[in-house]
């Protein structure tokens, strides 16, 4: 099991509770998705009987990965109009500057757990991350 997760961060959000639910980008920009807390993510995993075996935290990377894509979209701002117009540019580009800020201040975080089936033998963490 490899499980990409986007949750809240240590850094209590000082926000309204729309956005600290998630309403927003439920609602405008992910509409039908669905985000797990970190711990459901967890708490799901055991319940499939899989044992976690490493967590990798990408928040700092996703913070920038998200600096490049909006600058991408910067950058092709004539496309990306002609394609979604206006309003869904102007959203995106809101999402977008909102979660660097956000990734970068630790308000959210992104993780990896990393797990497979409980087996009584001996399993080699060194060997898992060498699959990743």
């Amino acid at each position: 099991m490899l499980n990409h997760a986007i949750s809240e961060g240590l850094q209590q959000i000082k926000v309204s509770k729309q956005v600290v639910s998630g309403q927003f980008a439920a609602r405008h920009v992910f509409p039908g998705g669905e985000l797990m807390s970190f711990a459901e993510t967890l708490e799901s995993a055991e319940a499939a009987h899989l044992e976690v075996r490493d967590v990798e935290n990408l928040r700092e990377h996703y913070a920038r990965t998200l600096s490049f894509w909006s600058e991408n979209l910067e950058r092709n701002q004539e496309a990306a109009l002609l394609e979604v117009g206006w309003e869904k540019l102007r959203l995106w580009r809101l999402y977008m500057r909102a979660c660097i800020h956000y990734f970068s201040s630790g308000h959210i975080d992104s993780s990896n757990p990393a797990g497979q089936t409980w087996c009584s033998k001996s399993s080699s963490v060194a060997a898992l991350e060498a699959d990743l």
